[in-house]
């Protein structure tokens, strides 16, 4: 049986000092916390403020109001409803596509031999040092000559791989023991499916990671076609 904290020496739970450290730290974490949300804070108090007074920074609201987001459904000429379905289409559209292709190349690159398939990767990674600005105007010549201008497979193609979560879902194949695949196929499993049933319980929390990140990396992209 593990020794518990308390059979340490110089490991004192009921002592000043222990408590005194606690309290500073949780009060240092609270801090930092409180900080991170004053942007949240202040979007939201600067929407429930009058119009004349939404320039200035405050983060209490004199009279607050409902009056601006009435105005802002009751508008013609603003389709919310519009733009929140084109988001959600977009958002989607994306994160399941990376889900689907990170994965396989992911996995590719990890697990299966073959020839280039280092050099590939490196490929793979040396993309990420490349700017997206300065593949802006070729991506939108190349959907101009295919007529996907203002369309949502305009929108989604060029986002449906991220080589991001190909890197990070190659390093997490990478770390997974052999035995996780050859025991699938001691049962007559063909190649993929220890990839989609086995390995498929053990990337969760990767998955997790890609559609927090891929869901609203979507939504902040202003510049495409």
């Amino acid at each position: 049986m593990a020794r518990s904290d308390y059979e340490y020496p110089g490991y004192d739970r009921t002592g000043v000092g222990y408590w005194s450290k606690t309290t500073l730290l949780y009060a240092a974490v609270t801090a930092g916390a409180l900080w991170m949300t004053l942007p949240f804070w202040w979007t939201l108090t600067t929407s429930l403020s009058a119009t004349p007074t939404a320039s200035a920074v405050s983060f209490i609201p004199a009279a607050p109001t409902l009056e601006n987001f009435v105005t802002l459904w009751e508008r013609p000429d603003i389709p919310l409803v519009r733009w929140f379905i084109n988001t959600v289409i977009f958002a989607g559209a994306v994160t399941t596509f990376n889900l689907i292709f990170d994965s396989l190349a992911g996995y590719s690159l990890a697990k299966i031999n073959f020839w280039g398939r280092d050099k590939l990767f490196l490929g793979f990674i040396s993309t990420m040092m490349i700017p997206a600005m300065v593949t802006l105007i070729p991506v939108y010549l190349i959907l101009t000559q295919l007529g996907w201008i203002n369309t949502y497979q305009g929108l989604i193609a060029p986002l449906v791989a991220n080589p991001l979560g190909i890197f990070l879902l190659r390093q997490h194949f990478k770390s997974l023991p052999s035995a996780q695949e050859t025991r699938p196929r001691l049962t007559g499993a063909t190649s993929s499916r220890p990839s989609t049933r086995s390995i498929s319980r053990l990337r969760n929390p990767h998955w997790q990671h890609l559609v927090s990140s891929r869901s609203w990396a979507p939504g902040t992209t202003s510049s495409g076609p």
